[in-house]
Parts: C-alpha cells; structure tokens; sequence
C-alpha cells in the first residue's frame, strides 16, 4: 500500500502533485570526456603499465571508456531535457572513478551539501500557492 499512490507517466510511477527532483551524478556536456583510471595492482612495475598504455589495446579501451562516458552524459542531458525535473542536484562527484574505493562518509557529506545548496529552491517549490497551483493542475 502507498502513503500516496503512484501516477503513471510514460511508463513511469510519480507520486502526484509532489515535485520532481533528480540527482545527477555526471559532468555536464560540453565538458572535455573524462579519462578513467583502472586500479592495478601497486606491485606491477611502472614501465610495464606504461607500456601496456601506450598499446592499441590500452589505447582502444581508452577510446571506448571515453565514448561511455560521453554517451551516458548525454544520456543524461537527454532525460533533463525531457522530464524537465523541477528541481536538479548535482553533487561534487564527478572526480570518483567507478572502479574507485570511496570514503561513503565523504560521498555522503558531498550529496548532504549539495542538498544544503538547493534548499532554498526546494522549500520554494512547497509555499501554499505552489501547492496549490499543483493541486488544480497548473
């Protein structure tokens, strides 16, 4: 059972005449594409992972992490676009690589003040004409 029951649009559940907020975790496009780094293992010598940049191997795997990303930025800017979210937080996390180890603390204190910035804008979208306004459809 819902506390407020879910409407379907496209496919999606909402629940009714609450605001839309999305949390978005990717650099904005037109930001150059973000070169990941693949944890190794630290008794491998330098010059040898060097070398093993340095081959089409390494270097097509490159190409492909960097069109991945490029893609699912777009992706994501795609999906603004179109389910226009009332309200958009984007945390300061774009330095994490997803193979990396996280301090969860730290990410989490990174999501806590990106919150913290949006606020304002979010007890907006709560005032009693903006609730209004959604409750008769405007």
């Amino acid at each position: 059972m819902f506390l407020l029951p879910p409407r379907r649009v496209d496919g999606l559940e909402l629940v009714p005449k609450l605001p839309v907020v999305a949390v978005v975790l990717t650099i904005e496009m037109g930001n150059p594409a973000q070169t990941w780094n693949i944890p190794l293992p630290e008794n491998l010598p330098l010059r040898l992972i060097a070398r093993v940049g340095k081959m089409r191997y390494g270097q097509a795997f490159d190409i492909f992490l960097r069109s991945f990303d490029i893609v699912t930025r777009a992706v994501t800017e795609y999906r603004l676009e179109v389910d226009k979210p009332d309200v958009i937080i984007r945390p300061q996390v774009t330095h994490i690589d997803t193979l990396d180890r996280v301090d969860v603390h730290e990410v989490v204190r990174k999501g806590e003040e990106a919150v913290d910035a949006v606020l304002p804008e979010l007890k907006k979208l709560f005032t009693w004409n903006k609730r209004f306004r959604r409750r008769i459809g405007l």
